[in-house]
Formats: C-alpha cells, structure tokens, sequence
C-alpha cells in the first residue's frame, strides 16, 4: 500500500485522478487483503466525500459503502480513496468538458499531460497506469 502512496505522491499533482486520498486505509483480512481500490466520486464509500466531483457537494459524506465497495471492503481490500470525474458524470452540458470538475479541475492524459483522458470515469481511466491502486471501480470502467 505504501507504493501506491508513494506514486500518488510522486504523480498525482500532474495527472490529477484522485479528489480524496484516504492516507490511513488499511487492508482487511480476507482473500483479497493487500489490494488497494480507488473509486470514482459518483459511488458512496463511507466516511469519505462524495461529491459527484461537484464543489457544490464537497461537505457531502457518505454514511454507507456502495454494494460493490461493501463487498470489496468485506474481502480485504482497502479503499484508497476517491477519483476524479467529468463533473455530475457529464451530463450538466452537452458543451462541458470532458475530464473537468469543480472539485478535482481537469484531468489529464497519463501519456500526453496536454489532453484529457476523456469520458466522465477521467480520474479512474488516468489512474489506472500509473501505480496508483491495484483496482479501480467506477460506473463505466474496472480494471484489475
């Protein structure tokens, strides 16, 4: 878990994938412990901000863990923290940009820092490559 700290760390202030980094997950117990998962910010993960990557939500906390993240949770993995996303999944305008948020600001390609990675699950689709998590989760997108 320590790595993928680390590469948070050492990436995430260029690419900008993560809204919420929970900085003392720890793993469970269970056949999955040691796996780290980031989940977009349109899933509920308790006692963590879940803001749709709206500021207009930024006090907003989850009081209980999506299904997906309950399970995941129960099996060992820990919960990393939150990605970015096109604000509201993209659906505030037909003209909004894609990869952009008024909680985590635009999101960018790992492998051309001057694009976006495009589509609303941006931070889990950036993220993904860069060692960040082991797994991510998200409305659009897994990746193990």
């Amino acid at each position: 878990m320590r790595a993928h700290l680390d590469a948070i760390d050492r990436l995430d202030s260029r690419v900008h994938a993560y809204v919420y980094v929970d900085r003392d997950a720890r793993a469970g117990t269970g056949p999955l412990s040691g796996v780290t998962l980031a989940v977009k910010d349109n899933l509920p993960v308790a006692g963590m901000p879940w803001t749709d990557g709206s500021a207009v939500w930024r006090d907003r906390i989850a009081a209980e863990d999506t299904v997906p993240v309950a399970r995941a949770r129960a099996a060992g993995v820990a919960i990393l923290g939150k990605t970015n996303l096109s604000e509201w999944a993209n659906i505030r305008s037909s003209h909004s940009v894609s990869g952009w948020s008024g909680r985590g600001g635009l999101t960018r390609n790992p492998y051309a820092l001057d694009r976006n990675p495009c589509g609303s699950s941006s931070g889990t689709g950036a993220g993904s490559p860069t060692e960040c998590w082991r797994c991510s989760r998200s409305t659009t997108l897994r990746s193990c």
